[in-house]
């Protein structure tokens, strides 16, 4: 027998190419290294960048530290960040949280992976995408709810592996159903994971047709697990709110979906679409028949160049405001969501086809332009650090005016607004409070972080500018394993696909859900599910790997026993055993 028949041989027997004895070496390797890395931006950084509206997800906890949520934000990213003030006591213990949730959830899913899966070489590439991925590290470091997201969406995936491997483990459905609801109050989108979960349940029950029982006992644990808490939560909002629901932003949020399709005439609030209609005809005209939509100018006002340029200083959000002082008992945000959510309903309505149409469009521009390896550009970098500085100044205004205080003077010392208390007397600790220069101002912290920078760039960079050739090849793979699976009867591959399908399901509904509630920012709005992509393509290619290793055992077989014919017949195959 030749080199190259003893190769093909170990190749279509050998389960994996990573042994056990690698494996575990290569796993503490990215460990250590994932470790290492966010110590040294949480050292040189100590304090996350900021967003517009990274302020609404701190107020709560001034007032309600343990249950912090507002009129317009579910609670879960303030929970978060509560949670990080009150055990660490500084504000770089936001980062600190992040870091260590985000290594965790990445390293559970990989052992997940390898333990029910028995694949080590997809378990390394897990660990690496959900641990290394530039948008991943980029949002771990700013003050928003997609990182907790993220982080939940990972440990949903990693419990429903290790339930599907055993669907006996009512303790593990219990979890996923909390999972679910952390991430549902961290953003609402996540209701997408109770269909798939469901539909999971029904795949599992139509396969395992002897343990109904078991099944059904499961199904009304996670309904438990998913109904008490939110309802226990609903109920927290509408005392302290006056509405039973998650948040009063739902009206929000579908009319800045939805606003160009207004109903202009007749139908609920006509003296305001009276004043709405001048705006709204030129809006359609000049930017939403262009397919150019502006959900921040209905909603919040928000201004450009040239929406100042047509309208001035007006707008829907403007025009809103103003009749709700005039018709309701205050201008708080539930009465403007309720405006809001009586025009989006109807609009969707009164025009169902060209709705759907849009829907459909704003589904494919999340899926085409949304999964992107990076948000604008790679944070933290030596770049960004002007912009660090400018957030820290940012943050200390925020902070300091929310206890109705001017920041004090740089140089008097950190100063606590004489009213906070709890975690929220945590922000006023460390590079908030101070104007203390940062350790990036030192030249040799600025040439390590531009060391690190080259460093992890060129680690990364050929995973990030092939992910669209990724996709591509997994979504072939999708379709040519299934067909290899029924014709070799595997069953390692069986899994794998069942593992990637789940992903995928949840892939489908999320984009769909945003497709007809709320796309904004695509690149944004995909960071929660983004590594849902990448590990269902890398598993559907894993898929069909396997099935074509399979087959290639079928081949070795069959040729053996055609030499062992030819032999049994006293006539060698002298050119087959050569080969």
């Amino acid at each position: 027998m030749t080199i190259r028949t003893s190769w093909l041989n170990a190749l279509a027997v050998r389960r994996t190419i990573i042994p056990d004895r690698v494996y575990w070496p290569i796993f503490a390797l990215l460990l250590i290294s994932a470790v290492a890395l966010r110590a040294f931006w949480i050292c040189v950084l100590q304090i996350p960048y900021v967003y517009p509206d990274s302020h609404s997800y701190v107020v709560p906890i001034v007032t309600h530290w343990l249950l912090p949520f507002s009129p317009a934000r579910t609670g879960g990213t303030s929970m978060f960040v509560s949670a990080a003030l009150a055990i660490f006591r500084d504000p770089i213990g936001i980062l600190i949280l992040n870091g260590i949730i985000s290594i965790a959830s990445a390293a559970l899913l990989a052992v997940a992976i390898k333990t029910v899966l028995k694949q080590n070489v997809l378990s390394l590439v897990t660990l690496f995408m959900a641990a290394f991925t530039a948008k991943n590290i980029t949002f771990e470091y700013y003050l928003l709810s997609e990182p907790y997201a993220r982080v939940l969406y990972i440990v949903y995936a990693a419990l429903m592996l290790w339930y599907l491997q055993s669907p006996r483990r009512i303790w593990i459905v219990a979890l996923i159903g909390l999972s679910i609801v952390l991430n549902i109050l961290v953003k609402p989108s996540a209701l997408v994971l109770v269909v798939a979960t469901v539909i999971a349940f029904i795949a599992v029950g139509w396969v395992s047709t002897g343990e109904r029982r078991q099944l059904a006992l499961a199904a009304a644990v996670f309904t438990i697990a998913i109904a008490a808490p939110l309802l226990g939560y609903m109920l927290a909002f509408q005392a302290r709110f006056g509405t039973f629901g998650l948040s009063q932003f739902d009206g929000y949020n579908l009319y800045s979906h939805v606003g160009h399709l207004t109903l202009l005439d007749g139908g609920k609030h006509p003296a305001l679409k009276e004043r709405l209609k001048p705006l709204l005809e030129t809006y359609v005209e000049k930017y939403a028949a262009k397919g150019d939509y502006r959900p921040n100018w209905l909603v919040y006002g928000s201004s450009a160049e040239d929406l100042s340029r047509d309208f001035g200083q007006n707008s829907p959000a403007r025009v809103v405001g103003e009749y709700v002082t005039e018709r309701y008992p205050s201008r708080n945000v539930r009465w403007i969501n309720e405006v809001y959510g009586d025009l989006a309903i109807e609009a969707m309505l009164a025009h169902p086809v060209a709705y759907l149409r849009y829907a459909a469009e704003s589904a494919l521009r999340l899926w085409r332009s949304g999964f992107d390896f990076t948000y604008y550009a790679i944070t933290p970098s030596a770049d960004t650090l002007q912009t660090h500085r400018d957030d820290r100044a940012i943050q200390r205004k925020w902070y300091y005016q929310m206890y109705g205080e001017t920041p004090p003077p740089c140089g008097s010392g950190p100063a606590v607004p004489a009213g906070a208390s709890g975690p929220s007397a945590a922000l006023f600790h460390g590079a908030i409070a101070s104007c203390a220069a940062l350790p990036y101002e030192e030249p040799s912290v600025q040439e390590a972080v531009r060391r690190v920078d080259r460093i992890y760039r060129s680690l990364t960079n050929p995973v990030r500018n092939n992910f669209r050739t990724l996709a591509h090849i997994g979504a072939v793979s999708a379709v040519v394993a299934p067909l290899m699976m029924l014709l070799l009867r595997e069953r390692r591959a069986r899994k794998l696909y069942a593992f990637a399908l789940l992903l995928m399901l949840v892939l489908v509904g999320y984009t769909i859900l945003h497709g007809l509630a709320n796309v904004s920012e695509p690149q944004r709005m995909v960071a929660n599910v983004q590594d849902f992509a990448v590990i269902a393509s890398c598993t559907f290619v894993f898929c069909a790997v396997i099935s074509a290793q399979r087959l290639l055992l079928y081949a070795i077989m069959l040729k053996r026993r055609r030499l062992r014919a030819a032999t049994s017949l006293g006539k060698p195959d002298v050119r087959n055993l050569q080969n």
